[in-house]
């Protein structure tokens, strides 16, 4: 049985109100420094990292079959349980391993957060004959999002500076258990239980992509997308010590205005895309990316490493809502999360293979040899896209 239109209408506004506690990160900017204060050096950070994306890389599909299988509901509760676990042990480990299994539980979350959210969103859309309004309710859910997160991050600057760093994980553990009675006050817009076998919809999933051109594109993309925007994330706080910014407060202030930069391109991502076309605006990111790691490899100023930062926020802020738009209106209705989850996967497959090698030259070459390389592997694959994506 259908769930009711009024019902389902209801899942707009909770997607946004979900979006902006669900990822409340206040340990985020200061993981860095946590870990050092506990022992690790970049080499291990990178390697947590890989850690953190290798769980992800492993759970996506899995999560993305069990979202398409059970239902939206169940995965985003099971996410925020997860997630909030992750941090306590977060606040509390002083060895790599407490910090290795800390990054298995929020990767778990983070995977079935991933595509689950914005399936549920299209779906419920779709439920009332709205899918052409996805961007723009996509786009105002990423806003949410961004300005949920801004506001974690300030708070865990303040605790940062006049409690521990400790306190951002305890800190980022609440807001993050918000989620759970939003996931629970949604409403599934479709019967689920009509779903196929998870084998069969991983089949059906990985025959669309490989058969579909627009998708083969927008997953290789995708990829090198996620590679290029969570190194330059990972590398803000390594990036912070090198330009002689330590001031854990000031730290929060600045990624939470980058947040605000990140969330005001989002609210321009739909006339981006008309404007310049969804592939042109997509490969345009990749390249400005890159100019961006090419720049910051070769200064240490503080006032331009900042305006840097603040540059990559808009290729961010612009970057998610188009894709997902790009990806739901190509998918199949009973794949939508696991294809979603597909494109995480290679992402998160990417950057787990990348980011280990740029910590490693990071150590024995320096960060600014780092950054330069990662402005090249970016801007190679960008020129291919950028071809093939306007061919015929």
């Amino acid at each position: 049985m259908e769930p009711r239109t009024d019902a389902v209408a209801r899942n707009v506004g909770l997607v946004a109100a979900h979006q902006a506690v669900a990822f409340g990160y206040a340990v985020v900017p200061f993981l860095w420094f946590l870990v050092a204060e506990r022992g690790l050096d970049l080499a291990g950070f990178a390697a947590l990292q890989s850690v953190y994306y290798g769980t992800t890389l492993a759970a996506e599909l899995p999560t993305g079959l069990l979202a398409d299988r059970i239902g939206r509901r169940p995965v985003l509760a099971l996410a925020s349980i997860s997630q909030a676990t992750g941090f306590a042990v977060l606040a509390r480990t002083t060895t790599f391993a407490g910090f290795a299994a800390a990054q298995v539980l929020l990767g778990l979350g983070q995977a079935m957060l991933s595509g689950t959210v914005s399936a549920l969103l299209y779906d419920s859309l779709r439920a009332m004959r709205r899918e052409s309004e996805y961007l723009a309710c996509e786009s105002r859910a990423i806003v949410a999002r961004l300005a949920g997160t801004s506001a974690a991050f300030l708070l865990g600057g303040a605790l940062a500076k006049h409690a521990s760093l400790a306190a951002t994980a305890w800190a980022s553990l609440a807001w993050t258990a918000l989620a759970l009675p939003i996931a629970l006050a949604m409403r599934e817009p479709r019967h689920v239980g009509a779903a196929p076998h998870p084998l069969a919809t991983l089949r059906g999933t990985i025959r669309d992509v490989a058969r579909s051109a627009d998708l083969r594109w927008a997953a290789a993309l995708f990829a090198v997308l996620f590679v290029a925007l969570r190194a330059a994330f990972h590398l803000y706080g390594p990036g912070f010590e090198r330009a002689g910014v330590r001031d854990y407060l000031s730290i929060g202030v600045v990624f939470a205005a980058l947040n605000v930069v990140a969330a005001v391109s989002t609210r321009f991502a739909g006339r981006a895309a008309g404007a310049f076309g969804e592939r042109r605006l997509l490969v345009g990111c990749l390249f400005a990316l890159a100019a961006t790691f090419a720049a910051l490899a070769g200064t240490s100023w503080t006032p331009l490493v900042l305006a840097i930062f603040f540059a990559q926020q808009v290729p961010f802020g612009l970057h998610f809502p188009v894709v997902a738009s790009f990806v739901n209106h190509r998918a199949a209705a009973d794949r939508r999360a696991t294809t979603l989850s597909l494109f995480s996967l290679l992402g998160r497959a990417s950057f787990a293979l990348v980011f280990p090698l740029i910590g490693a030259l990071a150590e024995a070459r320096g960060l600014a040899s780092a950054l330069a390389a990662t402005a090249a592997l970016v801007a190679l694959p960008a020129a291919v896209l950028l071809k093939r994506g306007l061919t015929p």
